[in-house]
């Protein structure tokens, strides 16, 4: 198991998460309310979220695991 490459992966998609959430989140702002194309944003943004969630989960996951591994080596 690559520990690193996990992190990484984890980061990785957590920075897609943002710059995602950013780019929907001015669609939204420059829209007019309640049109489609705002609507298609406002799902967009609670996707970013869930992307985000999950890739703090790896991130927090991975971290817990290199954790352990250095206690164990100690």
């Amino acid at each position: 198991m690559n520990i690193s490459s996990t992190l990484d992966n984890g980061l990785a998609a957590l920075q897609r998460a943002q710059a995602n959430a950013k780019q929907n989140a001015a669609e939204i702002a420059r829209s007019e309310p309640a049109t489609p194309t705002q609507t298609s944003a406002m799902a967009g943004l609670l996707s970013d979220r869930q992307q985000a969630l999950a890739a703090a989960a790896v991130t927090k996951t991975a971290d817990d695991v290199l954790g352990t591994m250095v206690d164990i080596r100690v």
